[in-house]
């Protein structure tokens, strides 16, 4: 990647910038199951709250969600190494779906029928791609030939 960057050096401005993104995406990430925002964010919204004090608490608190999201970020860019592109692409519907659960069971959300066909139909999905790997690995087929 350096070598890139060197040979390319407008790539070093650009990766910073979506770094930036990036860092403030995952704080929305974090922020939103716990501020009651959790089914927002997983349909998508971008809710930026801009925090109005300046507390050593939420600097703390932002300084926190900033190591722990860095290290995520990390362990996402090592499993896209290591997963299979199939694979991969398959878990990043599971999030949103996971976060929409966590926010509707664990924190009180309250589902509407508009997040209801959002997510319904991508469970649905999961649950099938989920039985057909099931079943082909007790049942494989044969390839032709």
């Amino acid at each position: 990647m350096l070598q890139r960057v060197h040979r390319r050096p407008i790539l070093a401005l650009v990766l910073t910038c979506n770094g930036l993104l990036l860092g403030v995406q995952l704080w929305i990430f974090a922020w939103a199951p716990v501020s009651g925002h959790g089914l927002d964010v997983a349909l998508g919204y971008l809710l930026l709250p801009w925090p109005t004090t300046g507390t050593t608490q939420l600097v703390i608190g932002l300084l926190t969600i900033g190591l722990v999201s860095a290290a995520a970020l990390l362990l996402y860019l090592r499993a896209s190494e290591l997963l299979p592109f199939g694979l991969f692409g398959l878990l990043t519907y599971v999030e949103p779906v996971l976060l929409a659960v966590v926010s509707v069971t664990i924190l009180g959300e309250s589902l509407t029928p508009v997040d209801l066909l959002a997510y319904g139909p991508i469970a649905v999905a999961l649950c099938l791609l989920g039985i057909e790997n099931a079943t082909a690995r007790r049942f494989p087929v044969a390839p032709p030939g």
